[in-house]
Formats: C-alpha cells, structure tokens, sequence
C-alpha cells in the first residue's frame, strides 16, 4: 500500500552488497528518477531502508553503491512525491 512521502523521517537507501568505490556516478545521472521519469519508479520500504524500482514486468532495481548518493536519490525521489510501497519485513 502506498504510503505519503511527508510521512517518512529518515530517507535511507537498503545497503548495496557491491564493492565499496566501485561507482563514479552522480545525482544528475538520476535526475530523471523524481523528474522527467518520475511516473516510471516507485520506492519499496522496507525497515531496511528504501530501494529505487523501475516500474515493469518484471520491475527492476536500480542499485546505487554509494550510500550517499542513493540517500540523496532517495530523499529527491520522496520530495518529488514518488509512490512508496510498503513492503513486509
């Protein structure tokens, strides 16, 4: 069930299982996540943290292995009013 952006304190993205360093990317590179393609993503909760989904069949990932990149990714795509998908723990 989809929950409101305004209701989550922290914006946390879930760990990336990936090396650490092994990621050069930057927040324009996901711009369109809570821009242009806003429509296209949704954020699935967890208590773990949140994780950026590609919408689709089947729907997709966007692993982001630096956390402080996915953290700001995460607080935009929320600011943005991204549907968020409350997940079981």
């Amino acid at each position: 069930m989809a929950a409101p952006a305004q209701s989550r304190s922290t914006a946390r993205a879930l760990p990336c299982t990936q090396g650490v360093g092994m990621n050069h990317r930057d927040l324009l590179e996901f711009e369109p996540m809570w821009t242009t393609e806003r429509d296209r993503w949704e954020l699935w909760h967890t208590g773990l943290g949140y994780l950026p989904i590609l919408k689709g069949d089947p729907p997709m990932a966007e692993a982001i292995c630096d956390d402080d990149l996915a953290d700001q990714v995460i607080t935009k795509m929320l600011a943005a009013g991204v549907t968020v998908v409350d997940l079981p723990d």
